[in-house]
């Protein structure tokens, strides 16, 4: 994560990981069947197969049964049902 300069310096002087300062997005993974993007996510495509995201200059495709997105805001996102692949 060397392009975010400063804040990635930062990160290392404090023994902190780089995602916490660089405000890059952080995508976690819960089981099989819950998503959470925190930062800034954009949605592109929606439906119960299928939900791709654009999220700091790099896009990410959930794919899996019964998808859907129970809150989204500025802050992030969530998004539930059989999640069987994440694509970058």
């Amino acid at each position: 994560m060397a392009k975010y300069g400063f804040r990635s310096t930062l990160a290392r002087v404090f023994e902190a990981p780089e995602d916490a300062a660089a405000r890059v997005p952080r995508i976690e993974i819960i089981g099989r069947d819950e998503a959470l993007i925190s930062g800034e996510a954009t949605l592109i495509e929606y439906s119960p197969g299928l939900i791709r995201i654009s999220c700091g200059g790099c896009d990410a495709a959930f794919r899996g049964d019964n998808l859907y997105i129970p809150a989204m805001d500025h802050l992030g996102m969530r998004i539930f049902g059989r999640i069987t692949a994440v694509e970058f």
